[in-house]
């Protein structure tokens, strides 16, 4: 049966209860705690629980393997442009970047098995229409509403399982979460592969439907713990603000390269975001029920892992975007071969997954954190020196190292972060590091993709001039590779009797256009492990986070002096 539990208060807020006042009453939050997993109770409660989180994380998890493999065939079927095809995967980060952190506060103050089941069924329902689509506009539009699905989910499934796990099984649980995702996400890659291979790009989409169903009927037999905030409002002027500022900065990110960096649109926009971002900042650190509570960031090691975080997700596009298309479009792949390949990665995340789990809870956050970064530095900047041998084998050594490190690291960073966070504000906490992480996402895609559109025209003016070809035969090569073989050879003989030789400096030119982003990633993954090394000190966290931190200075000050640092 459930209970009611209320936080650890101060002798302030003690006392109000005492009287009969009422916490909420007086201006002060009241944290509700429906606890599932009691002590003495079924204890195969919590892992149903866990299972049911990893499948609703898998869920995205499925969705982002399909999208990158299957882009090609939605290009030639949907018959859509370079600008159009980016749309696909951009408005679902744009969403996904928007709601994040709204969506990490409305779980707590709305309940987090709430704010789950309606990630879950908005996910489910635009994925289905996704596969329906039947026109460019259709379907970024379901993307969009994806991107929206995603960040109710994630923010609380992964504040659900921080919440129903103490603290010296974490490391461990998280290591299960993520090492589920990513095996659902091996599963997807394969199938989403083969069904995209064998029958269309469409049923793909629908791979994620079967796993909406199973998850609220694990919940409903197994309810988890749900923290939930009594007293407080949505911060609607917030909420406008910021998303008026995360849809002004991304956009403007998406779009500057097409719109020109100096544009005044692109300049106008980008200006105005981050505007509206500092006046959303100063309105947040005045309101008594802030939408963003920025007192999160007063934690070095939890500063440290969103940035780590974040800057990794920018690394991660090189690989998971322009990695698809160099295999299917440089060395020829089937949508099947490439989701084959890109396994090599995901099956040693999942292993590597359960080391770092074991690590944390042994040794804390810095050894995987250091240990997972320099193995992706490594991967990154390997396969960037050899993607131009245009060998599938040459390349192993960097697949195998990026999967080891991203798998070290994330298990460990975000159990970490969100270790360092009191429970009540966790679906909060999750929120600003999704927030953070699709930001980097917009962010890599946007520089990614300016630097590898400015490398090809550079090299494209190379090639026709090789071929003694005019400039403006530019177009006729621009996206040629997603082509099928007959318009290939047939738009590269309009450059020269020599189709074949075009060609093969086309697949040479766009190779180093990718390495580009490579380089990049690497580059960054160096610049975290210089953020670990500061940032994290030896040893484990031993005491768990307690206390409010929506209250006054003067109550967050009684706070700190009551409550211990942690201890190493």
């Amino acid at each position: 049966m459930d209970c009611v539990k209320e936080e650890k208060m101060n002798p302030a807020q003690a006392d109000q209860i005492s009287s009969g006042r009422d916490t909420a009453d007086a201006g002060q939050p009241r944290v509700e705690s429906a606890s599932a997993v009691q002590p003495g109770t079924d204890r195969n409660r919590k892992w149903w629980i866990l299972a049911a989180m990893t499948l609703a994380l898998a869920m995205i998890s499925v969705d982002q393997s399909i999208a990158p493999i299957s882009l090609p065939r939605i290009q030639r079927e949907l018959g859509l442009q370079n600008n159009a095809l980016f749309w696909v995967i951009n408005a679902y980060l744009l969403t996904f970047t928007v709601m994040a952190a709204v969506s990490g506060r409305l779980s707590d103050i709305l309940g987090r098995k709430k704010t789950l089941l309606f990630g879950v069924f908005v996910f489910a329902v635009s994925s289905a229409c996704s596969g329906l689509a039947q026109s460019a506009v259709m379907l970024i539009t379901a993307r969009a509403f994806q991107g929206i699905g995603a960040a109710f989910l994630v923010t609380a499934s992964i504040a659900i399982v921080i919440s129903t796990f103490q603290l010296e099984e974490r490391g461990k649980a998280m290591a299960y979460y993520n090492s589920g995702a990513m095996t659902m996400m091996m599963i997807g890659t394969v199938a989403g592969g083969m069904v995209t291979d064998f029958c269309s790009w469409r049923l793909a989409y629908f791979l994620t439907v079967p796993i909406a169903i199973i998850v609220p009927a694990i919940m409903f037999f197994h309810r988890p713990s749900d923290e939930i905030i009594k007293g407080q409002r949505v911060d609607f002027p917030g909420l406008a603000l910021l998303m008026i500022s995360m849809t002004s900065i991304v956009l403007s990110l998406q779009q500057g390269g097409g719109w020109g960096w100096g544009s005044s649109l692109t300049v106008a926009m980008l200006g105005g975001g981050v505007v509206a971002f500092v006046v959303f900042v100063l309105l947040e650190r005045r309101t008594e029920e802030p939408l963003i509570n920025f007192r999160l960031l007063s934690n070095r090691n939890f500063n440290a892992n969103v940035a780590i975080l974040g800057l990794l997700q920018f690394a991660c596009i090189g690989q998971g975007m322009f990695g698809a298309l160099y295999l299917q479009q440089i060395l020829s792949f089937s949508p099947t071969v490439a989701g084959g390949w890109s396994l090599v990665t995901l099956i040693l995340i999942t292993i590597s997954v359960q080391w770092s789990g074991r690590l944390f809870d042994r040794t804390g956050v810095r050894l995987p954190a250091l240990a997972g970064l320099a193995c992706a530095a490594f991967g990154y900047l390997w396969q960037a020196a050899l993607l131009p041998t245009q060998n599938i084998f040459w390349l192993l050594p960097g697949l195998a190292a990026v999967g080891i490190g991203i798998g070290l690291l994330m298990p460990a960073a975000y159990t970490d972060a969100m270790n360092r966070i009191a429970a009540a504000y966790r679906g909060q906490a999750a929120g600003v590091i999704e927030n953070a992480r699709q930001i980097g996402a917009t962010i890599g895609i946007a520089v990614c993709g300016a630097m590898v559109s400015a490398l090809q025209t550079v090299k494209l003016e190379g090639l026709l001039s090789v071929f003694g070809a005019s400039p403006d035969k530019a177009a006729l090569l621009q996206g040629l590779l997603s082509q099928s073989p007959e318009v290939q050879q047939s738009k590269a003989s309009m450059i020269s009797t020599d189709w074949q030789g075009v060609l093969a400096h086309l697949k040479m030119a766009v190779t180093y256009s990718y390495s580009g982003a490579y380089y990049l990633a690497g580059a960054l993954m160096v610049i975290c492990v210089i953020i670990a090394a500061v940032s994290f000190r030896k040893g484990r966290q031993t005491e768990e986070e307690s206390g409010d931190s929506s209250g006054s200075e003067s109550l967050q000050t009684e706070l700190q002096q009551q409550i211990p640092e942690p201890t190493y």
